[in-house]
């Protein structure tokens, strides 16, 4: 008997087209650090990952000086929420820096904010829930290239206010060719093109106005589990 003698398609469904997908990383794919200067738009921030969470923040570049991430452009940044070393210098910068205060002023090892005194990890919690309460505040960041102790290039995220950041002109290495596979389209990610973000009716632009509602600490309800390959 012919196996395919029934529809073998039988009760297919298009699937979640947005598992394992993701945005090109502002600080370089494939292994290769990528530096530079932006002033960004903040898309999402939510909680993601198969094998272990990541705490992952898309932005869109208004301003950039590096060629291969044009303004227009929409990326991500991954922090690794099992890396307790780390996790809380990287969130507590992002968050402090959204709210227009310099991460290099914050205490060390602080428990709480020093705006309002809510714990850190309550702001996370809540930043990444599905109101998604940070989507367009602006933030800036300067990607640096460091040395890891496996002698590999890793892109560290300098969280800077919208207020503060000064985009330098900087020279890059112009990127390496790529050619295209055969039967398979040669398009980039995300979008390229000017962004001109809306202003206020009536109002002088405001980079970052507070969320609507405040801070409202509570239980994650943010984001599925299907991040990063």
């Amino acid at each position: 008997m012919n196996q395919f003698a029934s529809n073998p398609f039988a009760g297919m469904t298009s699937g979640d087209q947005t598992s394992g997908t993701r945005h090109p990383f502002l600080g370089g794919d494939r292994g290769e650090a990528l530096e530079g200067d932006y002033k960004l738009v903040i898309k999402r921030v939510a909680v993601r990952g198969r094998q272990k969470p990541y705490y992952i923040i898309e932005v869109l570049i208004e301003e950039s000086n590096q060629p291969q991430r044009p303004v227009g452009m929409t990326c991500s940044c991954f922090i690794d929420l099992t890396n307790t070393d780390m996790r809380g210098k990287n969130i507590s910068g992002f968050i402090a820096a959204a709210y227009g205060v310099d991460p290099t002023t914050l205490e060390k090892d602080s428990t709480a904010t020093p705006w309002d005194g809510q714990e850190w990890g309550e702001y996370a919690q809540w930043s990444a829930g599905d109101a998604n309460p940070f989507a367009e505040r602006k933030i800036g960041c300067r990607v640096m290239t460091t040395i890891t102790k496996n002698n590999t290039e890793f892109s560290v995220h300098n969280w800077v206010p919208y207020d503060m950041m000064v985009i330098p002109a900087r020279t890059f290495a112009q990127p390496r060719a790529v050619l295209p596979q055969p039967g398979i389209p040669a398009t980039g990610f995300g979008q390229t093109g000017a962004f001109t973000p809306p202003a206020p009716p009536g109002a002088a632009p405001q980079p970052n106005p507070a969320p609507q509602g405040g801070f409202k600490p509570g239980g994650f309800s943010g984001g599925s589990w299907g991040g990063p390959k």
